[in-house]
């Protein structure tokens, strides 16, 4: 595979498990801002490393490396509350989708796209200039 690690070799890649305090090390080394190391590693405890770290990508420059450094300025609060905004948005379509699969004659699909189309509408202007968030760059496997 040109560029990149074949799938067998990506799989042979095996990352060293991290304590939660070695987890807000290493985000910490990478140029993360952190409100505090405590309330980091709290909300660490209650949450999926692995999951919270798909929303950090998008925050991350060189991700094909092993030292992905945050951009500059990069703050802990602005991906928390990313992360938090998905969830709650997966839950109100989770809601809604289960309320209109339950009314006679009417499709799922169409309320899942209204659904949709709706929430495009409502936060692609927040994605806009300053508040753009900065696309990842693709990377191989």
């Amino acid at each position: 595979m040109r560029g990149g690690l074949c799938y067998s070799e990506a799989m042979n890649r095996r990352k060293k498990f991290l304590s939660i305090e070695e987890q807000v090390s290493l985000i910490q080394r990478r140029g993360l801002i952190l409100p505090s190391e405590k309330s980091a590693e709290n909300f660490l405890e209650r949450q999926n490393y692995y999951r919270f770290s798909g929303y950090m990508r998008y925050f991350q420059e060189n991700l094909a490396g092993d030292e992905a450094r945050f951009f500059p300025g990069t703050q802990w609060d602005e991906i928390v509350n990313i992360y938090r905004l998905d969830i709650e948005l997966r839950s109100l379509l989770s809601a809604g989708s289960k309320k209109q699969s339950l009314l006679p004659g009417r499709p799922l699909r169409s309320a899942k796209v209204k659904s949709i189309l709706l929430m495009r509408s409502i936060f692609s202007p927040l994605l806009t200039g300053a508040h753009q968030v900065r696309p990842c760059r693709p990377h191989t496997i």
